[in-house]
């Protein structure tokens, strides 16, 4: 079982992030856009934020996207 950051992000290419703030300066804005530069898919996650980025549980609950996400984080507050 992987537990380290490093070794997790080695082996998976796309991941969801719950919990995504649109908001630039927030932790989780800085993670996402850190993790798309260096060339992961990211499903961006919020059903507070819902829109054209930002995706509510229930459309990354749809029957195609659990195959497209290796991992997935959640931020908390």
């Amino acid at each position: 079982m992987l537990n380290n950051p490093k070794d997790i992000l080695k082996t998976i290419n796309s991941i969801a992030i719950v919990g995504i703030s649109s908001k630039e300066e927030k932790d989780s804005y800085k993670v996402m856009k850190f993790l798309i530069e260096r060339g992961y898919k990211v499903f961006p996650v919020n059903p507070n934020e819902e829109g054209e980025y930002i995706l509510s549980l229930i459309h990354i609950s749809e029957p195609t996207r659990p195959r497209l996400i290796s991992y997935a984080v959640f931020c908390l507050k």
